[in-house]
């Protein structure tokens, strides 16, 4: 998925990838995979997924309080 690329050959790349999962955490993780499958369609837009494309989502619990930045948790 990071490495889909467009016309100008630059990929998708985690960046874009932790951006889209750091501004759109709040939404239920089929919104989420959806999104993240349309983003990279625009991205990619003519040149298609040279690929296939397979997503697995997963939600942590976590317990009350502020919650740590996607970059910050461990991996």
């Amino acid at each position: 998925l990071t490495g889909a690329s467009n016309a100008a050959k630059d990929e998708f790349g985690e960046r874009r990838l932790l951006d889209l999962l750091t501004s759109h955490w709040h939404l239920t993780l089929t919104e989420l995979l959806a999104g993240i499958r349309a983003s990279v369609g625009t991205f990619v837009a003519a040149e298609g997924l040279s690929d296939d494309c397979t997503m697995l989502a997963l939600r942590r619990s976590m317990p009350p309080g502020p919650r740590p930045a996607l970059a910050q948790m461990p991996s």
